[in-house]
C-alpha cells in the first residue's frame, strides 16, 4: 500500500514537473498576438530557435532570468505557465512601450533598443510587486490530484481495517 501511495505521487510530481516547460509555447503565442508571420518571428531571432531570448538572458528562459523587456512582460502582467497571459501583457505594452513592439514587429529584439526600453526595477516584495504562481505554476491541477489520490487511499486503508475489526 506504501508503494502504491509513494508510486502516485511520484508520478504526479513527475508530470507537474514535466508540465512546467509550457512556456515553450510563449514566443509562438508573441507571433500570433501581433500577427508575425515568417520570416519576422519572434522564433527567428537570432540565434535562430531564439524566440526565449526575447523576454530570457539564454535560450533556456526560465523563471528569474528574465532581460530588460521580459521584466516590462512580467510588471504588464505576463505570468510563467499562463500563455493567455501573453496577449495581455503585449497589449499593454502597446500602450506604454509602443517602440518596444513596433521594434518586434519589424524583427529587432526590443532589448537592442534603448530607446524601446524601460529599465525600471521589477519590485521583489511590497505593494508594487507582481503576484503571480510560483514556478511550478499550480494551474495544471496536479497537486490537488495528488491530494485527492492520498485522500482515496487513506479512506480505502480506514475502510479495510473496519471490515477486518469486524471479523
Amino acid at each position: 500500500m506504501r508503494f502504491a501511495i509513494t508510486a502516485l505521487l511520484t508520478l504526479g510530481t513527475v508530470v507537474w514537473q514535466v508540465s512546467a516547460l509550457a512556456s515553450e509555447t510563449f514566443p509562438a503565442e508573441v507571433d500570433k498576438d501581433l500577427g508575425l508571420v515568417a520570416p519576422g518571428r519572434v522564433e527567428d531571432i537570432d540565434p535562430p530557435g531564439g524566440g526565449c531570448l526575447l523576454c530570457h538572458l539564454s535560450t533556456s528562459g526560465g523563471s528569474g532570468t528574465n532581460n530588460v523587456f521580459g521584466g516590462m512582460m512580467l510588471k504588464a502582467g505576463c505570468q510563467g505557465m499562463i500563455t493567455r497571459s501573453v496577449d495581455v501583457a503585449l497589449a499593454k505594452l502597446e500602450q506604454t512601450a509602443p517602440r518596444a513592439i513596433a521594434d518586434i514587429r519589424s524583427g529587432m529584439d526590443p532589448n537592442d533598443d534603448p530607446l524601446a526600453l524601460s529599465a525600471d526595477p521589477i519590485p521583489q516584495y511590497g505593494c508594487g510587486s507582481i503576484a503571480g504562481p510560483t514556478p511550478h505554476g499550480n494551474s495544471d491541477g496536479m497537486p490537488l490530484l495528488g491530494l485527492g489520490a492520498l485522500g482515496l487511499c487513506l479512506l480505502r486503508r480506514r475502510t479495510a481495517r473496519q471490515a477486518k475489526d469486524r471479523l
